[in-house]
């Protein structure tokens, strides 16, 4: 899912660069799309790196030990 957010983020950001290169404006609608998905993308990305941390950590090891 993530990775489709960012490959469709990219794609946008390309026609984008070739609008302004070609004279064009872009749309207050498009960068409003392109800044929310570039936050949730952000926000996933830490989530994901949050919970790859938890499940690598030990979980109650040493208060198992200390019944």
């Amino acid at each position: 899912m993530i990775e489709e957010a960012v490959s469709l983020l990219l794609q946008m950001a390309e026609k984008v660069t070739a609008a302004y290169a070609n004279g064009e404006k872009m749309h207050v609608n498009v960068q409003r799309w392109l800044s929310k998905v570039d936050d949730i993308t952000k926000e996933a990305q830490e989530f994901l790196k949050d919970e790859i941390q938890a499940t690598e950590e030990p979980h109650g090891s040493l208060e198992l030990l200390q019944i």
